[in-house]
């Protein structure tokens, strides 16, 4: 039960902090999700490459930052999309880097891949939701973002509930090869209350494009933050890790509360920008 109450009051504390940033403007959002793109690109960097972070770790954690950072800036300010080109920078110094590190800093060379793969699995997903926060150019909109997070973490909560009510002594297992205490249980419980969501988020018009649209999108970000959550599930059973970090009693690190949202996002992004929904 401690953990229970642990678990739930660092994940209100996190979801009053991040819904804070985004009715806040613009600027509290670039600051509190660059941050989290550091932190996540950082967690994965301690998964994978052994020992301590040397300086080509550095520069993909700050390479991260501006993939998520620059084309914000470049959305907000109506600047030249040229911009972009600043983000080789840091690209091409951690492999120079690794021309002057150690072997017995970190990094060897069959490493390499670890240190671009945060620019990948995290920061693109994360840049995408620039797509969605800037409709208008130059004017910082946040409810489709909002909105996606809310189906996120409502989803959430009906998986946990459902998981741990129906689904730990007699449930049937999701996929027990990567995650044994995932069940389809826990998997209806929270399509379910995806599903609810939408029909809350609808009426109160943080979605305007219908009901039909909001049910499509909670179904994505439902399905794609359960095949989030495995991916990563995997990552750390292959390197013997329990959690990602410390920094969210009873959830992990940030990678372990946001490794649902680096595949459900660039899905539901897509599906929002295919059908122009508002």
């Amino acid at each position: 039960m401690s953990n229970v109450f642990t678990r739930t009051i660092s994940g209100v504390i996190f979801l009053l902090i991040v819904t804070g940033a985004l009715l806040s403007g613009a600027y509290y959002t670039l600051g509190l999700f660059s941050i989290m793109t550091g932190i996540m690109s950082w967690e994965y960097l301690r998964i994978t490459l052994p020992g301590k972070i040397s300086l080509p770790g550095i520069l993909s954690v700050s390479a991260s930052i501006l993939i998520y950072a620059i084309p914000f800036l470049i959305s907000h300010l109506e600047l030249s999309y040229k911009l972009l080109f600043i983000i080789v920078i840091p690209i091409a110094a951690i492999y120079i880097s690794l021309l002057y590190t150690k072997k017995s800093q970190t990094v060897e060379y069959r490493y390499h891949p670890f240190l671009l793969a945060p620019l990948l699995y995290i920061a693109l997903p994360f840049s995408l939701t620039t797509a969605i926060l800037f409709r208008t150019a130059g004017q910082f909109n946040p409810g489709l973002l909002l909105s996606l997070l809310i189906i996120t973490w409502v989803s959430d909560v009906g998986a946990y509930v459902a998981g741990i009510s129906f689904g730990q002594k007699n449930g049937h297992k999701l996929f027990p090869s990567i995650s044994p205490k995932k069940s389809w249980e826990g998997f209806a419980g929270g399509l379910l209350l995806a599903i609810v969501s939408a029909f809350v988020l609808t009426h109160f018009n943080l979605i305007n494009s219908g009901l039909t649209h909001s049910i499509i999108i909670s179904v994505i970000v439902n399905i794609g933050g359960v095949l989030g959550d495995l991916v990563e599930s995997q990552l750390k059973r292959e390197f013997v890790v329990k959690d990602s970090g410390t920094i969210m009693p009873g959830h992990g690190g940030l990678l372990d509360r946001f490794d649902g949202t680096l595949i459900s996002f660039p899905l539901a992004i897509s599906y929002i920008l295919i059908f122009n929904i508002t």
